[in-house]
């Protein structure tokens, strides 16, 4: 029987499951609030059903990783990369 490990995200402070492989991972709500450098939200998804990493920025694909996140005080830092098995992990960056 596995638990799982709660900590805070490292932007809301919140709880999540914490994930050895991706230490400085959001929650899922702060990886909701990514925004370019300029300031103009950005998402990312896999390319298709199989994986592959895209950004959006105004409805244009890109391969732009490095992101934004409004902490309580500044923006934060942050880098977005395809997880192991699929899906998105947005991170602080270090």
């Amino acid at each position: 029987m596995s638990t799982s490990l709660q900590k805070p995200c490292p932007i809301c402070e919140k709880d999540r499951t914490h994930s050895a492989r991706y230490p400085n991972a959001v929650c899922s709500t702060c990886a909701g609030q990514t925004v370019s450098e300029n300031n103009v939200p950005i998402t990312f998804g896999n390319i298709g059903a199989w994986g592959g990493f895209v950004s959006y920025i105004n409805g244009k694909k890109g391969d732009v990783h490095e992101c934004q996140i409004q902490g309580p005080s500044q923006m934060v830092p942050c880098y977005a990369q395809e997880a192991r098995f699929g899906g998105i992990v947005v991170s602080v960056a270090l």
